[in-house]
């Protein structure tokens, strides 16, 4: 065998192991996470999304809530599963169930690295009209108005148990309050091996920030979604999220079934393909969400950012787009809308606020986000949402 491919084969699980020990032996020394107690109880052997074990403890509160603080509790809180690495790349994580990609991680990495690519054109010369008005983020997605575009991921019940591990309760409540507090949607997760009665609770969580948080659920047949239909309508979400991309394929026949009979809009995610994203559009579709799922379910596929743009000027308009993967910063929000998206997913940062300060975590996390994208909408002079386009890409093909 080449020696250069087992150097190189060293080189790269010498690097991962070494990002895994630097990341466990900096969370021994951070302070444990605040959490915010939610509002809503179930007995555990009902209710998967329960977790096991004693929750993490929480810290006195001592003055205002920082980010380093949010993301340095969350290190503590989700370790050793998640470290909370300074670039959240999926090198450390490769292969590790849940919150990593599976297999090698490529997948993963290939999010990360996809976006990477983009670059953004410095704009910095404007008339005076121009300098005097600030950015607009703001958009609307299926008539619900957000303070940017950005809806916090849906998650299931796994993530729950991470590390120390979260109380349902207390997640939904950072996640939706959160969000809501922050002006955004948040989401609800979902298990097919929810009773009813537990379902109906979930919607209650909706229906608490009227409708602000749209419903997230995995693939399920047409004969089992339809029946809990009424209780996610009465509870006035915005838009449906079907996961296909969780539990491999979906019969278009039963999705067909499903947006024939509900008036809330669904949305398919985990459409990587021209193809699919048709077979979506004309299942009844209103919107895709262009998502690998994380990397967590195939290796080797392309990355969110590299499949975006195809997607989106095959459709020309047809679908809502969303997209998912590797959303930290404001710039990779303005990235995503530039390649053709109209809102983003957030999913792990959402999570490690969640995590690591509660309701108040997420919150902060989400209102930073925001201003990190009003100030990259000035310097590449953009003044609204509707305005991004990839001319402001400096590698625009």
């Amino acid at each position: 065998m080449n020696n250069d491919f087992l150097t190189n084969i060293s080189g790269n699980v010498n690097r991962r192991n070494f990002l895994r020990n630097m990341a466990l032996i900096g969370a021994s020394s951070f302070a444990a996470s605040s959490l915010h107690a939610g509002v809503l109880s179930n007995n555990a052997d009902d209710d998967p999304f329960q977790m096991g074990g004693a929750p993490a403890k929480q810290p006195a509160k001592s003055g205002k809530l920082t980010v380093k603080q949010v993301l340095d509790n969350a290190r503590d809180a989700m370790s050793p599963h998640c470290r909370v690495c300074p670039e959240c790349d999926g090198v450390a994580c490769a292969g590790e169930f849940e919150i990593g990609g599976v297999g090698s991680g490529m997948s993963f990495r290939n999010n990360f690295s996809s976006l990477q690519r983009i670059c953004l054109k410095m704009n910095t010369l404007a008339d005076t009209e121009d300098l005097i008005r600030k950015p607009d983020p703001s958009t609307i997605i299926f008539g619900q108005k957000l303070a940017f575009p950005a809806i916090a991921a849906p998650v299931g019940p796994v993530i729950l148990k991470l590390g120390k591990g979260i109380e349902k309760d207390k997640y939904f409540d950072a996640v939706i309050g959160g969000c809501f507090d922050a002006g955004i949607a948040g989401s609800i997760g979902d298990n097919p091996n929810l009773t009813v009665e537990v379902f109906k609770q979930h919607c209650d969580y909706i229906a608490a920030v009227n409708g602000k948080a749209l419903m997230g659920l995995k693939p399920r047949l047409a004969k089992d979604m339809l029946p809990l239909l009424p209780y996610i309508e009465q509870a006035g979400t915005f838009m449906i999220d079907i996961d296909t991309d969780s539990g491999g394929r979906y019969p278009t026949a039963d999705l067909l079934k499903i947006t024939q009979s509900t008036k809330i809009p669904v949305v398919v995610k985990g459409v990587m393909t021209i193809t699919d994203a048709k077979r979506a559009r004309d299942a009844g579709a209103k919107g895709i969400v262009v998502s690998n799922h994380g990397g967590r379910r195939l290796d080797y596929t392309q990355g969110t950012a590299d499949v975006l743009p195809i997607i989106a000027d095959a459709m020309n308009g047809e679908l809502t787009i969303f997209a998912d993967g590797c959303v930290r910063y404001g710039a990779d929000v303005l990235k995503y809308i530039a390649l053709g998206a109209d809102c983003v997913l957030i999913g792990r940062h959402v999570i490690k606020g969640a995590f690591g300060g509660g309701r108040e975590g997420v919150a902060l996390l989400m209102k930073n986000m925001r201003q990190e994208l009003i100030s990259a909408m000035s310097l590449t002079g953009v003044s609204s949402v509707k305005n991004i386009t990839r001319d402001i890409l400096a590698n625009n093909k």
